[in-house]
């Protein structure tokens, strides 16, 4: 559960994007195309695998994320470590988006430090920071509630409608232009998968918030996608560290509050 998002997240389109720009080393679009391709596959392992454990009832959306978080932040926090190891040694720094002026204060010290580990140099870069990890932490909560209860394979359609809603959102936040032909080619998906789905057909025993909750996971991926297009500048290891603190933090902290945090047994079979 928690090692095939972490290796997702480094293969998706858009952190393969932000290593290609930070690097300015122009990865092979084969080798790019076998990363997104890959990253397909340990995402449709993860629901599989969430799907099973949350059949135990030891387990909640909480629980597992927490400790997904926590084995994805061990991962990609020594990758980042062998990362910046393999940089010093050639004598180069990570660099990220041209710094703005400099004034001595705090702030710009730490904006230079994180400059330095492949971090964001930018206010407007820290915003999507920001956006990324509450956005997805949101994104799989509701995908973990919503998986509970609904069959898989219904969740993953609907999940997966996010790409319509990268468009809508880049027209919304990013100002990109949204044609007509465009508009009716989402609105003629939307139409095919409402009746793929069939959230009227009571017969399929699922209730009608965890399909709100999945179609509301899939607004939220969409804006997860968007703002890693403006974190091209930032290395996909810092993105992916700050993202997995940021659930690990929220995971538990949310999971305390509500009582669902608990922690399966060490012979259990959600292990």
């Amino acid at each position: 559960v928690a090692v095939a998002p972490s290796l997702a997240g480094a293969a998706s389109p858009s952190c393969t994007m932000t290593q290609t720009s930070a690097d300015g080393s122009g990865a092979s679009p084969v080798v790019a195309c076998a990363l997104v391709a890959a990253g397909a596959l340990f995402f449709s392992l993860m629901g599989l695998f969430v799907k099973m454990a949350e059949n135990n009832a030891e387990c909640t959306t909480f629980s597992l994320f927490a400790i997904r978080s926590a084995i994805g932040l061990l991962f990609n926090a020594g990758a980042m470590a062998l990362d910046l190891r393999g940089a010093a040694a050639a004598g180069s720094g990570f660099i990220s988006a041209p710094p703005r002026a400099r004034t001595g204060s705090r702030l710009d010290r730490l904006d230079s430090c994180s400059v330095r580990i492949g971090g964001p140099s930018l206010r407007k870069e820290w915003f999507w920071l920001a956006v990324r990890s509450l956005g997805g932490f949101v994104c799989i909560v509701l995908e973990y509630s919503a998986l509970s209860v609904l069959p898989l394979a219904t969740n993953t359609m609907i999940v997966y409608s996010s790409p319509a809603f990268i468009v809508l959102w880049a027209a919304l936040l990013l100002g990109e232009r949204l044609r007509p032909k465009v508009m009716l080619c989402i609105g003629v998906c939307f139409c095919g998968l409402v009746l793929i789905v069939q959230p009227w057909n009571h017969n399929l025993g699922a209730p009608v918030w965890s399909y709100a909750f999945a179609g509301a996971a899939s607004v939220f991926a969409g804006l997860v996608y968007v703002s890693l297009k403006e974190l091209k500048n930032v290395r996909y290891h810092f993105i992916l560290n700050v993202f997995q603190l940021t659930s690990l933090v929220l995971s538990i902290g949310v999971g305390l509050a509500l009582n669902k945090l608990p922690i399966p047994a060490r012979g259990s079979p959600a292990w």
